[in-house]
């Protein structure tokens, strides 16, 4: 698989005076919107055997309670958890298990609000998130925070410099036979240190996020996560 060059543009890079209307009604969020956001998020916690007391809140995080949202943006709905151990839940990896059912999920059902799909993820309730970006409790319907409408400055060499250089990695991993699952392994680690550092700095348009972003809108990780899952299947497959 061939992957061409990166365009001269940022593609899908926008900012808009208001929220996506198919969603929003100003900054309130529509109502059979929120309530089949709240079913989704039902769904997800019956079929993963989650107690409903733990559950803190539900959020839309992301792009479309934001003012860059796109026609390509998803919604972001993250479950957020009240572990009160949440020692004892990292050393069981429990976080690592809901991530992994809730990806098969994910993969298994194509839900969408007005053709824009929904992205479901877990989260502890102390961690991290930008604090540039709007968080809307879709329990309770309010906004626990509020978008700044603030037009977005990036500088757009660093952006293609840095996604350019993930992407001739993804080329070369898809171009050799010889690549190995480890390596995938590695390079989906990288990926998700982009989005994991622009979290850590608390800033939706750090430059790191910005690069994983463009990487998202141009299908670069779509890609990834294709050839991964043939690379993924092969191994573990015997012909006869």
């Amino acid at each position: 698989m061939r992957l061409q060059i990166l365009s001269e543009s940022l593609p899908n890079f926008e900012y808009h005076k208001s929220l996506n209307p198919r969603l929003w009604k100003k900054d309130v969020l529509i109502i059979k919107v929120r309530k089949k956001l709240e079913d989704i998020a039902d769904f997800y916690i019956k079929s993963l055997g989650i107690d409903k007391s733990k559950v803190q809140d539900v959020l839309i995080v992301g792009s479309n309670a934001n003012y860059n949202w796109t026609p390509s943006s998803d919604i972001d709905l993250h479950i957020i958890l009240d572990i009160k151990n949440k020692a004892e839940y990292d050393s069981l990896n429990i976080k690592k298990l809901l991530d992994a059912k809730k990806s098969l999920l994910n993969s298994e059902y194509n839900i969408t609000i007005d053709n824009i799909p929904v992205e479901v993820y877990f989260q502890f309730k102390n961690e991290p998130f930008s604090n540039d970006s709007g968080k809307y409790s879709v329990k309770f319907g309010k906004w626990e925070n509020k978008p700044i409408y603030k037009p977005i400055i990036y500088d757009e060499s660093s952006i293609k410099k840095g996604a350019e250089k993930i992407k001739r990695g993804i080329a070369t991993l898809i171009a050799e036979e010889s690549s190995t699952v480890a390596q995938y392994r590695k390079m989906k680690e990288k990926i998700k240190a982009l989005r994991a550092s622009g979290m850590h700095e608390n800033r939706e348009f750090a430059l790191n996020n910005l690069i994983f972003k463009y990487l998202r809108n141009t299908k670069i990780i779509d890609i990834f996560h294709v050839a991964y899952g043939k690379k993924i299947s092969k191994e573990l497959s015997l012909s006869s």
